[in-house]
Formats: structure tokens, sequence, C-alpha cells
């Protein structure tokens, strides 16, 4: 006769076991993990020690190591060493950093291969590798929230990617980051046959020959959201005698999808100030290959002498709608370089054709400060056309009245002059009183 008590033996036995907190500590004596007192002093350890589903925090110090995550685990920064056991939220990553150092000894600095792995307030820096300096991600799925990716790799034919490099995979990339990074291909990222969603991160200051701050390689598909892009650079490589020089393409995105479709699709976003050393194009986006790319209520700000968005060939037009593309301050640039892109309900600097397109100073608050915000009266305002977008750059709701473009939305409607919200008789009575009166009097 079937005995129920041992249905519930084997059902417990079949549970997994309760998932365990790992200490790490530089001066924890290693010998069991299960406080600071006792914490590994390396995170090696503690991954070594770990079962699948722990959790590591690690308290802030420089840990100069490579680290290989090969099993399910979540690995959390920020910690000063003080804190107990249901007080994980104390911690604090910005004012107890936790950097993982490699010490640029030709390895990533952090390897997660086959697995499922969330990266939490962690610092990885002085990385060199010839692929993924920084972060390499191999056929696994990864989070990496509120972490930074410094100081990785080398301007160097032989290396890709200098910050991360993704390998099919998955990676949701939010609250990051990633800057001061190099390499041949992909300063910041660089991907293969991978699924990646950026949200509000910040790419700045990476190098490379190809893709300063992201190069996206095929069978890739990118969502990008309320993300910086700000000071990437790709240089051209001068030749040596007897070779043909290369790069200077692609100041924050570089597509080359050739060996499969990829997509991208940015929103939201500001692009300033990306640049090309002394020959090249593309300082926003430069393509070659089949890809769809989508680029809606951006703020593009094109480095001086340089091209936007510009193409390897005859290869798919990308899409802009309700967009902002001019040059810095009193700099030239060509905002788009090519006759077929699909532009629409957007401001162009120098004009260019589709519905609703305009040709004027788009009034940014201070364009020489870097703040990209509307004036009130500003031609962006109430200019764009309906792109599902719900939020802006900042967070505030959009539409207000008709969608603006740009990365913000205007917070107040046109017609509400004394700004409290809603268009009423105090308006309409600013109005009259000003009436007929020329500015400056």
């Amino acid at each position: 006769m079937f005995n129920p008590r041992v249905a519930i033996l084997l059902l417990v036995l079949a549970l997994p076991a309760h998932a365990a907190t790992l200490f790490v500590s530089p001066d924890g004596t290693a010998s069991d993990g299960h406080s600071w007192e006792t914490a590994f002093p390396t995170i090696g350890e503690a991954i070594v020690a770990s079962t699948t589903g722990d959790e590591v925090w690690i308290r802030s110090a420089t840990y100069i190591e490579n680290v290989i995550v090969e099993k399910p685990l979540t690995l959390l920064g920020g910690f000063s060493g003080i804190e107990g056991p249901g007080e994980r939220d104390l911690r604090n990553p910005n004012r107890n950093l936790t950097m993982i150092d490699g010490d640029r000894n030709n390895i990533s600095v952090v390897t997660i291969r086959s697995t499922t792995v969330t990266l939490n307030g962690i610092v990885i820096q002085n990385g060199l590798s010839n692929v993924g300096s920084g972060l390499r991600i191999i056929e696994s799925s990864v989070i990496l929230l509120e972490s930074q990716i410094r100081k990785n790799g080398i301007v160097d034919n032989a290396y890709i990617a200098g910050g991360i490099r993704v390998e099919n995979s998955q990676c949701r990339i939010t609250g990051c980051v990633i800057n001061h990074n190099s390499a041949s291909g992909g300063g910041g990222i660089s991907s293969i046959g991978s699924k990646i969603n950026l949200t509000h991160s910040v790419f700045s200051d990476n190098v490379a020959n190809l893709g300063g701050a992201i190069a996206i390689g095929p069978r890739d598909s990118f969502e990008i959201d309320s993300c910086s892009f700000t000071r990437n650079t790709a240089r051209y490589k001068y030749p040596q005698s007897g070779y043909i020089g290369f790069g200077g393409q692609g100041g924050a995105f570089y597509a080359n999808t050739t060996g499969g479709k990829s997509n991208v699709k940015v929103l939201n976003s500001k692009f300033t100030t990306n640049t090309l050393t002394d020959v090249g194009s593309g300082s926003v986006f430069y393509g070659t290959g089949q890809f769809s790319a989508e680029f809606d209520q951006c703020t593009c700000i094109v480095g001086s002498h340089t091209t936007g968005f510009s193409l390897g060939g005859d290869f798919p037009a990308p899409v802009l709608k309700n967009c902002i593309v001019v040059s810095e301050p009193n700099g030239s640039s060509t905002p788009i370089w090519m006759d077929d892109a699909i532009v629409s309900h957007s401001l162009v600097e120098g004009g260019y054709p589709g519905e609703g397109n305009i040709d004027a100073d788009p009034k940014f608050v201070d364009i020489s400060g870097g703040d990209y915000h509307l004036q009130r009266g500003s031609p962006c305002i109430d200019s764009g056309t309906d792109t599902g977008v719900m939020v802006d750059f900042d967070g505030n709701p959009r539409p207000v009245g008709d969608y603006d473009m740009g990365a913000y939305e205007f917070p107040y409607l046109r017609s509400d002059l004394n700004g409290d919200g809603a268009v009423g008789p105090d308006d309409l009575l600013i109005f009259q009183q000003d009436w007929g009166k020329v500015s400056g009097d």
C-alpha cells in the first residue's frame, strides 16, 4: 500500500538545498566563509566553495585575481563588512567600492561560462586579454547591475572587446558605467549571436578602431533605452609598410553583421561628441552587412568634422524618428551621410528629406554645458510623432501634449505659460498682457 509519508520524504529530498550566503573579505580567516570573520580572502575561493544558487557577499576592497564562474551564482559588492544576515540592502556600491583587478595578465578579469549569473555592485578593471579583457560571457545568461567596467584592454589588432565580450548569450545591463576601455573592435562591448538589453547606463571615453563604444556582430539583438554615449572614439590605424590601414568607423556604434542579420533599437538616448580620429565615418553609427537599426527619441550631438550616421556600402539604411541630430557647438559636421535613411519628425542640421523633418536651432537649455533639455519655445516641442515611448530619458512621462523630438520631453504644455501643469485663464491673461510686445521691450 502506498505510504504518503514516503512520498513527502521523497519530495523533500528532491527539493534543492536552501541557498547559502558566503562572505569574502581580505581579513577573513577562510575557515568556512559563513561570516565576515570567517570569510574567504579571495572571490575565487568563495566560488569554489559555493553551490548552485548561493549568494557571495564581497566586502569593499581591491581583489587582484581572475575569476571564473561556471555555476549559477549571485555576486554582490558594496559591503562595508558589518552587515549581518537580513541586511543585504544596507550595502552601498558607490561608497564601498568592490574592485576585481585583473592586473593585465593576459586573461579576462571575469569569465562566465555556460551558466546563469548576477553581478551587482562590482568594479571590473585592469584586464587584458585577446578576447574580452574585462568581462567575457560565453553561452550564459547574465544580469549586470550598478557595476563599472573600466580601464580594460588595449587598442591593438589582436584584441577584441575591451570592456565586455558577449558570445551566444543573453545579457541585461542596467545602471552601469562602462568607461576608459579599449580594443581593436568594441572598446566598451563586442558581441556575436547574443541578445543584449542596455538601460540607464553610461558609455564614455572608450576607444577602438571599430566601434568605440559598441561593436555589433552577426545574429545580435540590441535593445537600448535611456543610455548615454559620450566621448567614445573610433581611431584610424595607419598602415605600416606593405599593409593597408583600417578603422575609424563607428565612434559609438559599429555594426558588421556579415554572416547573420542583427537588430538594433535605441530609445531615449544621448550621443554627445563621439569622435573619429583623422579619417573615418559614422561617429554615432556605422553599419555594414544585413541589419535593422532604429533610433527613436534620441539626441545626437555630432563631433566636429565628422559624419553622424554612415554606411559602408549598399546596406539597409537606419530609421530615425523624433530625433535631434546637430553639430557640437562651433563645429560643423554631416549629420546623416547617406541618401536613403528613413528619417521622420526629426530636427536635422542642414535638413533631411522626410515627413515632419525640420532644420532649426533646437534651443537646448545649455548645449555648451551639456544640458540638452528643451527650452520653452523650442521648435522640437510637440513636433514629434507617436513612437509609443511612455517616458523620457529622465523617467518623466511622455507625451505632454504631443510628442517632442529628442531624449527629453518638455514638462509643460506649450500653452501652459505659468507652468502650473494646466492651460487655463491665467495663461490666457499672460498671453493678452504680452500681445504685441517684442522681446527686449
